[in-house]
């Protein structure tokens, strides 16, 4: 047993199982003697009792059915039971396995939409910032419209305009504007003051000659009218006359037609040169259309907007270090559409902010760029618009560089005409 007990375990289960074999073979080899005992084995011996076979099968049969294979097929039926519960280990096993394994799925595939679809607060000012911008752009759009058509109507001496009477009336109605709103008393070297009118204070009471400060010679200043101001509280629609309208259509009389064609009588219209020489008016007047349009889209692109996203722009604007009270100066109350344009395509990455929240999942910084990207495309669509309009204004002056030319051809070939029908002696054509 002391022996036994060094040999390694798995040798001493191998001398084990050899063992029980030669067991089980001895056993089954001496059954025929052990079923007699052992002096009626010797007594038969050599007399031939022990030679019938049938007796020494039923021996046999009997034993091995009843004893031996009853217990194999019991210890076969047990071996299969404890492999069976095996198998429901194993199988128990593999469903935890699995099991496990789709939790850690599930897990995974939760944290990667809690990565991957929380939004940032980049994203959240683009999105605010765009609300409002189509709404804006279409009120600009109508805007722009507006003001060319009245500028056209001022042209065409249009009833209830300044200029239905001529460039007599035009003329006395800017004057007047002037005198009132615009005069600078420093102009033509400070001799403007007995042309100016009294300016008041808030008593009513006169205190000096000239316009306010602020809108003075705002009618012939570009820049200070229209190009230096983000916002300007222009809407056409509303049926209410402001000070920057008022500074806008001034502007525009000094810039388009200073000098307003005179009214044609009806007398002179039924004549048929006349008719002619109004075709002629109007081709001039629809020339300066041309150049109209781009005035009034470039105004109509300042007018103030709906005043959704002025909380917005504000905050914004007040990270770039502009104080509170001067957002409004700077930004207008209610932002235009080229007040937002120029929020987020320029100003919104001129904030240090903008690149720290850059500092973020790379799901959202790539949403970030498709942000720019459709930004962009808005601004290109601008800029294809703003090319076809430079395209019909070089048009524009190609005929009219043209029109010399045609008219220089046209004299050219009257004067062969008159000379033909002067070498014919026939009369000359007349002319038109």
């Amino acid at each position: 047993m002391n022996t036994m007990k060094i040999l390694p375990q798995r040798i001493r289960n191998r001398i084990m199982g050899l063992l029980l074999c030669l067991l089980v073979a001895a056993c089954l080899g001496a059954i025929p003697l052990f079923m007699m005992p052992h002096t009626a084995q010797a007594a038969h011996l050599e007399d031939g009792a022990l030679d019938d076979s049938n007796h020494m099968n039923y021996l046999i049969y009997d034993r091995i059915r009843n004893r031996w294979i009853a217990s194999w097929m019991k210890m076969t039926q047990q071996y299969t039971s404890n492999m069976m519960h095996q198998m429901w280990i194993i199988g128990t096993f593999f469903d935890a396995k699995h099991q496990l394994e789709t939790q850690r799925l599930f897990q995974l595939m939760a944290n990667r939409a809690h990565k991957d679809y929380h939004p940032s607060d980049q994203m959240c000012r683009f999105g605010t910032t765009v609300r409002s911008l189509a709404a804006v752009d279409e009120l600009s759009r109508v805007n722009g419209q507006v003001l060319s058509t009245m500028m056209m109507n001022r042209e065409t001496l249009a009833s209830h305009t300044t200029a239905s009477g001529g460039n007599t009336t035009d003329k006395k109605a800017r004057i007047s504007q002037f005198k009132q709103f615009y005069c600078n008393i420093n102009d033509n070297n400070g001799r403007l003051a007995a042309m100016c009118r009294l300016s008041q204070n808030e008593d009513g009471l006169d205190f000096q000659r000239g316009a306010p400060d602020e809108r003075t010679n705002k009618d012939i200043n570009y820049i200070q009218t229209v190009d230096n101001r983000y916002t300007l509280d222009i809407n056409f629609t509303d049926g209410e006359l402001t000070t920057d309208e008022t500074d806008i259509l001034a502007l525009s009389k000094n810039l388009f037609a200073h000098d307003v064609f005179e009214r044609i009588p009806e007398s002179q219209l039924n004549q048929e040169f006349n008719k002619d020489d109004y075709l002629d008016v109007r081709s001039i007047i629809a020339v300066r259309g041309l150049a109209r349009n781009s005035f009034g889209h470039i105004v109509g692109q300042r007018t103030r907007g709906t005043g959704v996203v002025s909380p917005f722009i504000r905050t914004l604007v007040q990270e770039m270090g502009v104080p509170e009270n001067e957002i409004n100066q700077f930004m207008g109350e209610h932002p235009s559409y080229f007040a937002q344009m120029e929020t987020i395509t320029r100003k919104m990455y001129q904030n240090p902010t903008f690149y720290a929240n850059l500092y973020d999942k790379p799901t959202n910084v790539n949403r970030t760029g498709v942000a720019i990207q459709a930004i962009k495309l808005m601004q290109d669509r601008d800029r294809f618009e703003s090319a076809l309009r430079r395209e019909m204004l070089l048009s524009a002056i190609l005929e009219l560089r043209l029109r010399s030319a045609q008219d220089e051809l046209v004299n050219d070939l009257q004067n062969y005409e008159e000379f033909e029908a002067i070498d014919a002696g026939a009369p000359a054509p007349a002319g038109p």
